[in-house]
């Protein structure tokens, strides 16, 4: 008998979260995930040099795709450039004439640099910008 005023009160209770707490659960979650560390760029996109610059991005990117989430495919598209294989870059750009210039004014912050496949000599350096492309 005494089971039987449980599931009512629960089916309540629950009823009740889903109503009038759920949103503020769900922004809480989504709060907290924002505030994880996050990724940092290996360029430096602070100078005057890239501030010039013009990308391409609609309001659906705008909206949909974080700022951080487009510096890091700007970056997967500048080091495949520097690979040889300029398509996304130049994709990227609202002028793709610039691909050439974009690959001068960003300089890694750690200077590594992701050689040519066709004329590196290191062939884990030829790798590493064949995985890129992946």
């Amino acid at each position: 008998v005494a089971l039987n005023h449980i599931k009512p009160r629960f089916g309540q209770l629950f009823e009740a979260w889903f109503f009038y707490g759920s949103l503020e659960t769900i922004v809480l979650l989504c709060s907290a995930y924002a505030l994880l560390p996050s990724w940092s760029p290996r360029f430096d996109y602070g100078g005057e040099d890239f501030q010039r610059l013009r990308f391409r991005r609609t309001w659906r990117h705008v909206f949909w795709i974080s700022s951080q989430e487009f510096a890091r495919d700007l970056e997967e598209a500048i080091l495949l450039a520097g690979c040889g294989k300029w398509k996304r870059l130049r994709e990227a750009l609202e002028d793709p004439d610039q691909a050439e210039e974009v690959l001068q004014i960003c300089r890694l912050l750690d200077e590594e640099v992701c050689p040519s496949s066709a004329t590196s000599t290191d062939a884990s350096e030829a790798s590493d910008c064949e995985d890129l492309q992946q």
